[in-house]
């Protein structure tokens, strides 16, 4: 594997923009509406099944205690009765616990741990409000609403910054620092298209060219599409590549690596595209 050849770069930016695009389009090529509107329906179907089993529960315990009334002076039967009312509650309360796990394990595959409704499911265990979230989500999709090509594309960058985690483990940090760098770079595009900045520009023949990361970099924090302090990061990163690229291999260190692929996999979950 090439550790520290000039060659590097050229050859792991082509391996990327080659494999970014094959695979985004296998990806989104495949029924993922159609799968992901099934289990959650599935889903869907569980929690209606809970309340009507909950529900039924509930009436056997209220029918327990207008027995147990009429039995205060038998200690037996009494007892009995409440060891059966303790149990309903148990049953009911694990019931519970297993469809609101099943629930947002569901909600994960279909949108990801990072994406603001699965943190909304995961931060509760209250099965109206992960409930509300599934049909939110049931509603979305069949409603066309629900941006499964922007989900793609977070599941392709996260797929390259494991490659770039694992590339550092075995050592090979300036190849990690270039797979970090271009899918950062390639995230800035993305988060331009979608603050309506343009990725080109035109140079001094008129000819229509790219435009640089740094360029970009500092048009979206001027667009407010994230803060100053976020570019400022930005261009430690962009920075740190470009010394990869360069072939200036003793510039930084594997630790500096490692804090980059942790701050950009960091920012590009806080500014999806």
């Amino acid at each position: 594997m090439c550790r520290s050849s000039g060659g590097c770069d050229a050859i792991l930016s082509f391996k990327i923009s080659s494999e970014f695009r094959q695979k985004s389009n296998q990806r989104f090529g495949r029924k993922v509406k159609v799968e992901a509107l099934s289990e959650l329906k599935t889903v869907q179907a569980k929690i209606n099944e809970f309340f009507e089993f909950r529900e039924l529960k509930q009436k056997e315990r209220r029918d327990l205690t207008v027995v147990s009334r009429t039995q205060i002076h038998n200690l037996t039967i009494g007892l009995d009765i409440e060891n059966k009312k303790d149990y309903i509650t148990d049953v009911i309360n694990k019931n519970l616990l297993a469809v609101i796990t099943i629930s947002q394990s569901c909600i994960v595959r279909v949108v990801g741990e990072n994406h603001y409704l699965a943190k909304k499911s995961n931060n509760s265990q209250e099965l109206n409000t992960v409930s509300s979230v599934i049909d939110t989500l049931v509603y979305e999709i069949e409603e066309s609403r629900f941006d499964f090509q922007s989900l793609e594309r977070s599941e392709i960058f996260s797929d390259f910054l494991e490659m770039a985690e694992h590339l550092l483990e075995e050592g090979y940090k300036d190849p990690a620092a270039v797979i970090v760098g271009s899918t950062l770079e390639e995230h800035l595009k993305k988060l331009s298209q979608k603050y309506g900045i343009s990725v080109t520009s035109d140079d001094s023949r008129g000819k229509i060219r790219p435009k640089k990361a740094d360029a970009l970099n500092s048009e979206l924090a001027s667009a407010s599409a994230y803060s100053k302090l976020d570019q400022k990061g930005v261009t430690a990163w962009l920075g740190l590549r470009n010394e990869a690229a360069h072939g200036n291999y003793d510039a930084y260190t594997k630790v500096q690596v490692e804090s980059m692929l942790q701050s950009t996999r960091d920012f590009i979950s806080r500014n999806p595209v």
